[in-house]
């Protein structure tokens, strides 16, 4: 069973936090900060980022929705991003030696994944790319 956890990038402040609990009625999220206090926040104002249920090449990185990753094999060398698509987390590229800015491929396909950062921290990963994340 896939654990379910989530992180939220507050637009406004440029953080990352982490999740305590999601109000859909209210659309809203709730963090508890470091002295213990309960905050919230809209939906408009965060992007929330899904674990996937997958962690990198070492086995100690959770990636998520946003993540910059690498991977690179014998063949291969590419950069690309988390996203959710159709009902699946995808692999967007970015740059590769073997496919197109812009191809996708389910998440769970891909191999000898490296977190490399985020598209919110570090929106100059997606350069190259033909379309931004959704």
């Amino acid at each position: 069973m896939r654990e379910i956890k989530f992180d939220a990038w507050l637009k406004q402040h440029d953080i990352m936090l982490t999740v305590d609990s999601i109000d859909f009625a209210e659309e809203e999220i709730m963090i508890i900060d470091d002295t213990g206090i309960d905050r919230y926040f809209p939906f408009e104002e965060i992007e929330l980022l899904q674990y996937t249920g997958l962690k990198d090449k070492f086995g100690k990185e959770e990636i998520r929705r946003g993540d910059a990753l690498s991977s690179v094999s014998a063949m291969q060398k590419e950069t690309g991003y988390v996203d959710f698509d159709d009902g699946a987390f995808i692999f967007v590229i970015i740059s590769s030696n073997t496919a197109r800015p812009g191809d996708k491929y389910f998440l769970s396909t891909c191999k000898e994944l490296e977190v490399i950062g985020n598209i919110y921290q570090h929106p100059h990963l997606l350069e190259g790319a033909t379309n931004g994340s959704s």
